[in-house]
């Protein structure tokens, strides 16, 4: 836990830009369409291949004629829209969305000069003269304009627990501040940005309104208020809020100041193209200004997005380049206009690797503007600022007014307030949405508490337990507790008392017997009441470890204890399993999981440095890890836990395999199946052996990594393995208990994504089945060998006809449990 007392100023980790750069990559290189599913992207990427958009059906590429043969040698369908690009051409992706002569909304079409290129599902590229480039109405969800720079991906897992075990619990400050979010306001600061007659990012009235943005965020008392200077044109606003405890991890809501008319940009008034949306920013950072939120917060203003993202893209990319974590950004493009006769409704726009965090939006939204109704908007990317972030790799959310039927005044002189900009109490929702949003992704901070988890131990005592807490408001020091059971016991409570060392309590925990279980958790309040523990949903989830154990079998690959490299039926043709100090690839670390001087484990092949990533990983088939034989002959109660990283992309057909055996690898018992990318190194651990499989004199382990069906990216590697044991008059009730089968839904009803939660008794080949009312199976969500214990698999109803659904968990074939579902459309 990390704690700031005084104000990053960010952008000392953002060198300005003096010009905006020229990318000239394609040049000579044809123009194609590469037919390839979305999770290929990466491996596609990192095989070298120039990828610049993404599509409905594949991505947009500039190759040469050896990447060409190549791609078609694999199968991979490619469409050459150009044989050599000379940048007398730019490209623009035109979304035929199907509300084009609506009435009320006229669809925007590229100029007269463009020529059509190719037509794909819900799409069109065409080609632009790069002199006319400027004519062209960028920032509109029909037209995405391809930038001549790569594409980056998402590849860290979303930071917060699955929404499916949890729900948002509404913060009562965060509910206070949105409340106080009203028309009169709102409606008063658009009419300002309006007045300026044009903030083009070239024009004197962009300038002034910069300005008056920064002078905005500095009268609500920031300090930290910066006007990023990129190039000649009008500058970003910049403004950040620091977090309390992870201040390096960083929200951002954003929303492009600039405005622009082709008719005559002296008259561009752009009243909801984007004076609704800067606004909507300048008003979070209002009410959000006097509550303390975990992670920084940084509110920006862009200029330049209606002549191509540009300032967007300059603050995303130098972040990217910096290394900043951005955990998620909230774009608002135009939040003011309903269309006569139209319904009331938010679009949320996402890609694949936001799904998550638009899930985290819908639930926000649901909890804290009940009188909101928030849809999935219909586009795959669109051409406003968040796309700037999904190009640099960050998540990112799109906020529209509506995606089908928006405002036909923008980039006219007739986008005025009343006109286009004509529903401000639907804007005050929508702002209200998008600062709880923000709120909910920054976390507000009351209590947080750092607590290292005890792990096994030789040891029986006693035991050390300490902690760093910190808050908002004064600690209540009677409530920080440590409460600890032994064998299932009743809980004891000790008092967590200061350490000396700073926001340090801590308590110790007896001795105990020999092979105990000890299980225990912590709890921390502020004077206000606010509550926090670890483990997060304690006392239903504890921390829990065993004294007096034995480390009956370890390996951290720095010696040879005589692993069997290969088996019988092995057939990869490269990426076979080694002993050695990994090469580092996207999809293989550079270092084992062993702290210095460990350099070494198990890992499927190794590459030259500098190869490509898929030089040597497992193809062709299967290659096996298998363990010398140990002895659990004489324990009563054993643990296994080992690290593994394991990395599958391009085609998710394989597995990588778990095994147990107690008669010396005659025959095995599946501990757990991995079936899709789990990075970076990722703890397995199985708590209670002897519930799965007697415990002998003659254990061994199997490690199965395997390329099969159609060609994959497969990388697997493990390290830091343990079997730790107990010995003695250990009864039955420290025996971990089975789980019991279970299947929920969560939301239910749904529109149109839910998450299954549900609970293995066993490890075994999982399905979910999904049946409609006459009892036709419609779907299966999830089919995979799993271990035994809870896990989340996703749905999305999108296809489906709303109704009443059968939901069915299946394991091994035998049908375990049942529930119903509702979609709602």
């Amino acid at each position: 836990m990390r704690r700031v007392l005084t104000l990053l100023v960010i952008l000392a980790l953002l060198a300005p830009a003096a010009v905006l750069a020229h990318y000239t990559h394609g040049v000579g290189d044809a123009f194609a369409v590469v037919h390839a599913g979305s999770e290929d992207g990466p491996a596609l990427q990192d095989e070298g291949l120039y990828l610049v958009a993404e599509l409905s059906d594949g991505y947009l590429a500039f190759i040469d004629d050896h990447e060409l043969a190549h791609l078609r040698a694999q199968g991979i369908a490619v469409d050459v829209l150009v044989e050599k690009d000379d940048e007398s051409l730019e490209y623009l992706i035109v979304h035929d969305h199907g509300h084009a002569g609506d009435p009320g909304h006229e669809h925007a079409e590229p100029h007269p000069a463009a020529a059509l290129l190719h037509r794909g599902p819900g799409y069109r590229i065409m080609s632009v003269p790069a002199e006319i480039l400027e004519a062209q109405p960028n920032c509109v969800p029909e037209l995405q304009r391809v930038f001549r720079r790569p594409l980056s991906f998402v590849r860290t897992p979303w930071p917060d627990p699955p929404l499916a075990m949890r729900s948002v619990t509404v913060d009562p400050d965060l509910a206070a501040a949105i409340a106080g979010i009203t028309e009169g306001p709102l409606q008063s600061q658009v009419q300002t940005l309006q007045d300026f007659q044009t903030r083009h990012s070239e024009y004197i009235g962009g300038e002034l309104a910069s300005y008056w943005i920064r002078d905005t965020f500095l009268s609500y008392g920031y300090l930290d208020v910066t006007l990023q200077d990129y190039n000649d044109w009008n500058d970003n606003v910049v403004c950040v809020k620091p977090g309390a405890v992870f201040p390096d991890e960083y929200i951002v809501i954003g929303a492009h100041y600039d405005s622009i008319n082709y008719a005559d940009n002296s008259d561009a008034p752009g009243a909801d193209d984007n004076a609704s949306g800067t606004v909507g920013v300048l008003e979070a950072a209002r009410v959000l200004r006097d509550i303390e939120f975990e992670r920084t917060i940084v509110f920006i203003a862009f200029s330049g997005e209606e002549q191509g993202l540009v300032g967007s893209d300059v603050w995303a990319s130098e972040a990217a380049d910096a290394g900043l974590d951005v955990v998620g950004m909230v774009n608002l493009d135009m939040i003011c206009y309903t269309a006569p006769g139209d319904t009331e409704d938010l679009d949320i726009i996402s890609n694949s690797a936001s799904a998550p965090m638009a899930d985290l939006a819908f639930e926000t939204i649901d909890a804290y503007v009940p009188e909101l109704t928030a849809v999935e908007g219909f586009l795959t990317s669109g051409s406003s600022d968040h796309a700037s972030f999904w190009a640099n790799g960050f998540r990112a959310l799109f906020f529209f007014e509506d995606s089908g039927d928006y405002s036909p005044y923008l980039h006219t002189s007739s986008d005025v307030v009343g006109l286009s900009a004509n529903d401000f109490p639907f804007m005050v929702k929508n702002v209200k949405a998008a600062a709880a949003v923000t709120g909910v992704l920054a976390r507000p901070f009351h209590v947080a508490l750092a607590h290292e988890p005890l792990d096994h131990t030789e040891s029986t005592g006693p035991f050390p337990v300490t902690a760093e807490v910190v808050s908002a408001e004064p600690l209540d020091e009677a409530s920080l507790e440590l409460r600890y059971r032994i064998d299932g016991g009743g809980f004891t409570s000790l008092p967590l008392v200061p350490t000396g060392s700073p926001d340090e309590y801590g308590a110790t925990i007896p001795a105990t017997a020999p092979g105990s279980q000890v299980e225990y958790y912590l709890t921390a309040s502020d004077v206000d009441g606010f509550t926090t523990t670890s483990p997060d949903d304690a006392p239903v989830v504890v921390h829990s470890f065993r004294t007096g154990i034995t480390f009956a079998f370890t390996e951290d690959g720095e010696g040879d204890q005589g692993w069997q490299l290969g088996a019988p039926g092995d057939d990869a043709t490269t990426g076979q399993w080694i002993l050695a100090d990994p090469v580092g690839t996207a999809y293989q670390p550079e270092d084992d999981h062993t702290p210095d001087p460990g350099v070494r484990c198990f890992v499927t092949g190794n590459a030259d440095p500098g190869d490509p990533s898929g030089a040597n990983d497992v193809d062709g088939g299967r290659t096996t890890l298998t363990s010398p034989v140990f002895d659990l002959s004489g324990a009563t109660w054993a643990s296994l836990s080992y690290w593994r990283w394991y990395t599958v992309e391009t085609t998710l057909d394989d597995e990588f395999t778990v095994s147990i055996s107690n008669d010396g690898g005659a025959s095995w018992q599946v501990l757990e199946v991995v079936d899709q990318t789990e990075v970076p190194w990722t703890r397995a651990e199985f708590e209670d052996l002897g519930g799965i499989i007697p415990l002998t004199g003659q254990m061994r382990l199997r490690f199965v990594a395997e390329d099969t069906g159609g060609g994959s990216l497969v990388e697997a590697l493990i390290d830091d393995l343990q079997v730790v044991t107990t010995a003695g008059d250990v009864t039955a009730a420290d025996r971990l208990p089975a789980p019991v089968a279970s299947l929920d839904a969560r939301p239910n009803p749904f529109n149109p994504r839910t998450s299954f939660a549900f609970t293995l008794p066993r490890a075994g080949r999982a399905e979910i089945r999904l049946y409609d009312a006459t009892g036709r199976e419609v779907a299966r969500p999830l089919v995979s060998g799993l271990p035994a214990g809870t896990h989340v698999a996703e749905f999305d109803g999108t296809r489906l006809a709303s109704g009443v659904y059968l939901v069915r968990l299946v394991l091994d074939g035998e049908a375990l449990a049942s529930s119903k579902v509702t979609l709602l459309k």
